[in-house]
């Protein structure tokens, strides 16, 4: 009876280990495409790009309309300056100077060639993580179930810009176009596609409702009430 009851125990523990081994594998190929996007900037193309772009004033009458350019207001921006809020995703965070791959380790990143937020015609243009296992490499995961009638907001902690989703695109990294200006002012946010992995880039738009001004305890709705 012992004998049977120790065949039967070894018998089960060859079974799980026969499962678990690709059960590991999984995981392991998992936690490789996650360090591999981790440490691969979520942005249309590498940094290296956006060195040595011209500098404009405000004017925004002079601004090119078909290609990069740094916003000298833009050069002036530190990290922390703005928050980035999209309730649909759970989104709440301090967005930071640049899109380097360290940058993007410690929360969202404004691209170098990103207009500041305003009415007139504007780009602000964002980047994050959208897979890993920490909270920063996530901070994106979910950005595809942005959609119809959500809200994303952008303050300053004097102003809040209200903007409402207009569109999702699915881009190569080569495509800069969607980082330039797009004829309306706009909030551009951008991460890595598919899930997991870096092919790609996805693309949420939405355009600016309405400035109103920043209250210490509001609320930021997910739509329109």
């Amino acid at each position: 009876m012992r004998d049977r009851i120790f065949k039967v125990i070894q018998i089960i523990l060859v079974v799980g280990i026969l499962i678990m081994i690709p059960i590991c594998i999984y995981e392991s190929y998992k936690t490789w495409l996650a360090y591999k996007e981790f440490n691969n900037p979520s942005v249309v193309e590498k940094e290296t790009y956006f060195n040595e772009l011209p500098s404009y004033e405000e004017d925004e009458s002079k601004w090119p309309k078909d290609t990069l350019f740094i916003e000298q207001k833009r050069e002036e921006y530190e990290t922390n300056d703005l928050r980035l809020i999209v309730p649909r995703i759970k989104c709440d965070e301090y967005v930071v100077n640049g899109t380097q791959m360290e940058n993007l380790k410690t929360g969202p990143g404004l691209y170098e060639c990103s207009q500041m937020p305003g009415e007139g015609n504007r780009n602000v243009s964002i980047a994050a993580h959208r897979s890993g296992y920490s909270h920063y490499a996530n901070l994106f995961k979910n950005i595809h179930t942005i959609g119809e009638g959500d809200l994303l907001y952008l303050t300053d902690e004097q102003v809040v810009y209200v903007y409402k989703y207009k569109e999702t695109v699915i881009v190569e990294p080569s495509d800069l176009s969607v980082l330039y200006l797009q004829g309306y002012s706009c909030l551009t946010l951008t991460s890595c596609h598919p899930l997991g992995e870096n092919k790609q880039r996805i693309i949420v738009r939405s355009d600016l409702q309405r400035v109103i001004p920043y209250e210490k305890d509001m609320e930021f709705p997910k739509e329109e009430s």
